[in-house]
């Protein structure tokens, strides 16, 4: 998307079509991610590997976005709210859990700590 706002060239590079392999091959691809001495990620580190885990969570909810989205659309023309808001909610909870999910397989792939993951996202986005 960046090499097409700055006409830059297109990538060749075809991702793989499961996004926890394409996640692997990401993280691969960018090499060793630096940790601090308490075990969290740097900034710069931390920045790209958020970048893998939602692109490809995105990539792994998309399989049930469609789905959600016809049944919001019919419940919503049925004038149903009820069951739009409980669409609604289902929907925002498999988006977390393919958070979640993608989270946990890049933790163990990088062989980095949950904890320490969890920590980075403290220590950067603490109100201080």
């Amino acid at each position: 998307m960046l090499s097409y706002l700055w006409k830059g060239k297109k990538s060749e590079k075809v991702e793989n079509e499961n996004p926890e392999l394409a996640m692997r091959e990401a993280c691969e691809a960018h090499g060793e991610f630096a940790v601090n001495p308490d075990g969290t990620l740097q900034w710069e580190a931390f920045l790209v590997f958020r970048s893998i885990i939602m692109r490809q969570a995105c990539r792994e909810f998309a399989r049930f976005r469609d789905e959600l989205n016809q049944r919001k659309l019919d419940a919503f023309k049925a004038r149903d709210q009820p069951t739009y808001v409980a669409i609604f909610r289902e929907g925002q909870q498999k988006f977390n859990n393919c958070i979640s999910t993608m989270s946990k397989k890049a933790c163990e792939w990088i062989e980095l700590e949950p904890e320490n993951y969890k920590l980075s996202i403290q220590n950067f986005f603490s109100d201080e």
